[in-house]
């Protein structure tokens, strides 16, 4: 298994020069973080954050989607009903391109 993010580790860590631009280094989890309850609170963050970036991929392809099938002359109505979606949300797909949310939105607001 890969982890994006630094682990802890026994070795020594060479210390940063300025002068020297091959230097590497690694950082080192404080021993408190290290206990495999943080870890697992790590490991469940980093999968949120990895589900959330697939739901906005999604929303953005439904976006796109929805708006190529109107630009095709299908019913809002008949879109909506395929994709489950209330008429209200599916006419928000056509007021914000791509998913994109319009400016009088709230940042952090979801579109569906």
């Amino acid at each position: 298994m890969f982890f994006s993010h630094p682990v802890a580790t026994n070795e020594a860590v060479e210390p940063a020069v300025p002068d020297n631009p091959q230097t590497i280094i690694q950082p080192r989890m404080p021993e408190a973080l290290s206990a495999p309850a943080v870890l697992q609170v790590w490991l469940a963050a980093a999968d949120v954050e990895s589900t959330q970036w697939a739901l906005d991929q999604a929303e953005y392809d439904l976006s796109e989607s929805v708006q190529a099938l109107i630009a095709k002359g299908y019913e809002p109505e008949a879109i909506a009903v395929a994709a489950g979606l209330t008429l209200a949300e599916t006419h928000g797909f056509l007021q914000a391109p791509g998913g994109q949310h319009s400016p009088e939105e709230e940042p952090g607001t979801v579109l569906l």
